[in-house]
């Protein structure tokens, strides 16, 4: 459902370009300052060197003269390809894939990219298309790998990532940003996305938007844009406050997406952030800016717990936090360590009914996990009771080593050859 709302409804009490610059930016801010967030890979260089994590930079481009003697063939199947000076999200190129058997990547939609195509947009970058004609560098960055909780409504792979305003390093209101078709597979609301706004105390969304407008459910499905809860929430918070401490910013847009294995990592920092925001969120961020004046010099802890307790929304519920939990799906990938050091990968069901992990007979035997002098156990189903043989068995979970007792069974004619029991998956979260 699309509600045509938007800003005509409230337009005296939204926070405007005009009183934003003039109240929180300029004459607040150090040239000095502003010149290094244009510059992101100096700005990737500080945050770093603060310890906080961002995207790994794999090469970059400043001139024509190394442009023509770039290397293609050593770049990642996966990448993002980037203008230093750049802004709007003009000039950035996705890659997912690399055709081994033609000589094209695949970008955002299916588009077919080759090589030539690479260096000319390059070539564009390097002579200031989309920085304001000044002379540029162009980077190939990584690419983040999407969260499973953001699969079901992200458009083809796309990276959704999460704005966080922050004002006197204290994180003031949030918004995630999901790619949709209209928006190519970018975390643009101009170009399309779909903007939500979050509860800053529960980390859950709250209302959508799209291309200014209000609406209950994404484009094209039946997913309600409200109460998704967003993994990782408060480190989000922590690092938006470390990040505009650490390079100095009195009022600032930190951007950052959430790698489905590293967690969240800082993408760019915003010192002209966009100001839709607010609509995302049905709230002025006139009115928050306000209540926050005259607060500086605070800690980290102070800062988040201000920003809940000020701008929570939903009074009475507690936050269930993330925290460092990482989230599977039903159907995982795992690895299991051998004795001998060997790692064997083999596709796994997460099985919250079942309490022990279960491994096939004939799996078991070939692994050489079975001997005579395992202990027996006795295994209650849905079929009665029963006496199974168990091994020790140290499993990889998304990464995460898990040391447990694997009850054999007959799994032959199924497709998983294993199954995770719940007392194994306690760490994790699991996206049904």
């Amino acid at each position: 459902m699309i509600s045509v709302l938007s800003e005509s409804l409230f337009p005296k009490k939204l926070l405007g370009l005009n009183s934003r610059n003039l109240h929180y930016i300029i004459g607040l801010t150090s040239p000095k300052i502003l010149r290094i967030i244009k510059n992101k890979l100096k700005t990737k260089e500080i945050l770093l060197a603060a310890g906080l994590p961002t995207t790994k930079t794999y090469f970059t481009i400043c001139n024509i003269k190394e442009l023509n003697r770039f290397a293609f063939n050593e770049l990642p199947p996966s990448f993002v390809l980037k203008p230093n000076l750049g802004y709007g999200g003009k000039g950035i190129i996705i890659v997912y894939a690399r055709n081994v058997k033609r000589p094209y990547y695949v970008a955002a939609g299916g588009l077919k990219i080759t090589i030539e195509d690479l260096k000319f947009h390059i070539f564009k970058i390097i002579e200031g298309a989309y920085s304001e004609n000044k002379q540029d560098i162009a980077f190939f960055e990584e690419r983040v790998k999407l969260d499973p909780i953001f699969k079901p409504f992200t458009y083809k792979g796309g990276i959704p990532d999460i704005r966080v305003i922050t004002y006197n390093c204290i994180p003031v209101m949030a918004m995630a940003r999901i790619p949709t078709v209209f928006s190519g597979g970018k975390a643009n609301l101009a170009l399309g996305a779909v903007g939500l706004g979050i509860d800053m105390k529960t980390g859950y969304t709250t209302y959508g938007i799209i291309y200014s407008k209000f609406i209950d459910y994404f484009p094209g499905t039946r997913f309600l844009v409200k109460n998704i809860k967003i993994p990782y929430f408060t480190k989000i918070l922590k690092y938006a406050y470390r990040a505009s401490k650490t390079i100095g910013l009195n009022y600032a847009g930190i951007d950052i997406a959430i790698d489905r294995e590293n967690g969240p990592v800082i993408l760019e920092i915003n010192s002209w952030p966009g100001l839709k925001i607010q609509l995302a969120n049905r709230g002025f961020l006139k009115d928050r800016l306000i209540r926050l004046k005259g607060i500086k010099k605070i800690n980290e802890e102070r800062a988040i717990n201000i920003s809940k307790e000020l701008f929570g929304e939903q009074e009475g519920q507690e936050p269930e936090e993330y925290g460092d939990k990482k989230v599977i799906n039903v159907f995982e990938q795992i690895e299991i360590l051998l004795p001998s050091g060997k790692k064997i990968k083999v596709p796994a069901k997460i099985d919250t009914g079942a309490w022990r992990t279960s491994i096939d007979k004939g799996l078991a035997n070939e692994l050489g996990l079975i001997s005579d002098n395992h202990k027996i156990i006795k295994i209650r189903s849905s079929f009665g009771t029963e006496e199974r043989k168990v091994v020790p068995i140290t499993i990889k979970v998304r990464g995460e080593p898990i040391a447990t007792e694997a009850s054999i069974a007959e799994r032959s004619d199924l497709k998983n050859k294993i199954i995770i029991g719940r007392r194994d998956i306690k760490g994790f979260l699991i996206n049904v």
